[in-house]
């Protein structure tokens, strides 16, 4: 059996921000998309099978050679994960904010491209229903950022293993601060 290369990743959408993480930064499986500041993909698998999929999806972004909405990469990575002649064996997260409204947005897609829209919290990975448990008990909606930092800080680092979880890179995306 390959190695897992995606560890555990989980995102919390609060007011006006969302934070994407993961347990496992050394191996890339948390990135931001090319060409688009604020928008990233986090997918938990076999390492290989994530190294394919980013690198598959990079080349499909280039390619378009325009910003895209959060929108328009969920459907394009589950149409890739759909048709592809390889099964690969990967959940992903896509974390963002629209390009227009700025609104905070959360999709699943599984090994199958099916794709699953959310509005609070997600976790993937082999600590998905501890991730979601602890997370569950924390999350308020319409949390400030830095309550969500907190919130995504507590749930990767309480009651789990010390010995699976010793840090956590976060994503906090959220519109800039200053007009351009």
């Amino acid at each position: 059996m390959e190695n897992s290369a995606g560890g555990n990743v989980l995102a919390i959408q609060g007011m006006n921000c969302v934070l994407i993480g993961t347990d496992n930064a050394a191996n890339g499986n948390l990135f931001r998309v090319p060409v688009h500041g604020r928008l990233y993909c986090g997918i938990e698998g076999p390492e290989s099978h994530v190294s394919a999929v980013r690198k598959q999806m990079t080349i499909r972004v280039q390619q378009i050679s325009r910003q895209m909405t959060p929108e328009e990469y969920t459907l394009n990575l589950s149409r890739f994960l759909q048709v592809s002649p390889v099964p690969y064996h990967v959940d992903c997260i896509v974390a963002g904010l629209q390009p227009v409204t700025r609104r905070p947005y959360i999709a699943t897609v599984d090994m199958l491209g099916i794709t699953n829209y959310i509005d609070d919290f997600v976790a993937v990975g082999k600590l998905r229903p501890q991730l979601h448990v602890n997370c569950e008990a924390l999350y308020k909606r319409n949390m400030k950022v830095d309550d969500v930092l907190e919130t995504m800080g507590n749930t990767f680092f309480t009651n789990t293993d010390p010995d699976v979880v010793k840090e956590a890179l976060v994503f906090i995306i959220r519109p800039c601060l200053t007009s351009n």
